[in-house]
């Protein structure tokens, strides 16, 4: 059967309420009678989040849509959203022309937090999709724990210059590991989520319950970075963004020492929960942290990613 192709463009001003429309819909939500407010945050965005928006259309009909955000070699496909009759004739061609066009030579590509219904539309354009779960532990009945360092380590609190010495750890950390194309197969994907944690992208990030751990030298081998994810009608929410450690010392228990002062630090500022996103097949993370009593909470959270070299880059049709 001969499909129709699908055709992609870059959102204009005038193309606000369809985007919203479609992705209401996507997402199987309900979308408010009075959209003035929603119209006013979506076109008063910047200008580099306004200029990467796209919509993929069959015909005059939009049938998914999503953002590009680049930071070097690293292209994340954010707020995808696909009609769900459409996922299974034409999300493959969605996917692959998505990233034929948007990408250069040797990019990665990542997709976190998408419905499961896209992952094999993902996976026949040669994406690999990763399982993650939530875990969070209640603090109400925690008690400060004794957490003792080896000789000669010890802890402080993190500040801005000590950004990319972070990435540095990261990229270390995740090398060989079931997170590394997911999470830090480059350093520039490591400089990327270093630079979200330090900026907040993901929560607010709060410097005096993370921390880093150095050497005797004072060479950075270990952190721990924890941001406020509360809410006005939620439990103080503290979520872990980030556990590094130097390769070489592993096995020491320094990773479970990291997070026991964590759980001190929240549980001096009033936090009642802390959470943490986890790869399902991470046995020796997952292990550490039900010692730890956290437990899984909700459904399965997917990410995807690809590292290809397409031959052209995007520049979107105009309608």
């Amino acid at each position: 059967m001969h499909l129709t192709s699908v055709s992609i463009s870059r959102v204009k001003a005038q193309d606000a309420l369809i985007w919203l429309k479609l992705c209401y819909r996507a997402k199987n939500m309900s979308l408010p009678d009075d959209t003035s407010d929603l119209l006013k945050l979506f076109l008063s965005a910047p200008a580099e989040v306004a200029a990467n928006r796209f919509l993929a259309w069959l015909g005059d009909r939009p049938i998914a849509g999503w953002r590009l955000e680049r930071f070097e070699d690293v292209v994340e496909i954010k707020d995808l959203f696909v009609l769900r009759e459409y996922i299974s004739p034409y999300g493959s061609q969605i996917i692959n022309q998505l990233t034929q066009e948007a990408a250069r030579p040797d990019e990665v590509l990542l997709i976190y937090g998408y419905p499961e219904a896209y992952n094999e539309m993902l996976r026949v354009v040669g994406f690999k999709v990763y399982e993650r779960m939530i875990m969070l532990k209640s603090l109400h009945d925690y008690q400060i724990q004794i957490a003792n360092l080896p000789p000669g380590l010890h802890l402080r609190a993190p500040r801005s210059e000590d950004e990319q010495l972070a990435a540095s750890l990261a990229y270390q950390n995740y090398q060989g590991t079931i997170d590394q194309e997911m999470i830090c197969s480059s350093e520039n994907q490591a400089s990327m989520m270093m630079h979200d944690i330090f900026g907040g992208t993901y929560c607010r990030f709060d410097r005096q319950s993370s921390f880093l751990l150095e050497d005797e030298q004072g060479k950075l081998i270990g952190n721990i970075f924890l941001g406020n994810r509360s809410s006005l009608d939620l439990d103080k929410l503290m979520w872990i963004l980030d556990v590094s450690l130097s390769p070489q010392w592993r096995g020491k228990g320094l990773g479970r020492a990291l997070l026991i002062h964590s759980l001190n630090a929240a549980k001096i500022k009033g936090y009642s929960k802390v959470g943490l996103i986890v790869t399902v097949g991470n046995a020796s993370a997952i292990a550490l942290y039900r010692a730890l009593h956290f437990h899984r909470h909700g459904d399965s959270i997917y990410e995807a990613v690809l590292r290809c070299p397409p031959q052209t880059n995007f520049m979107g049709e105009d309608r």
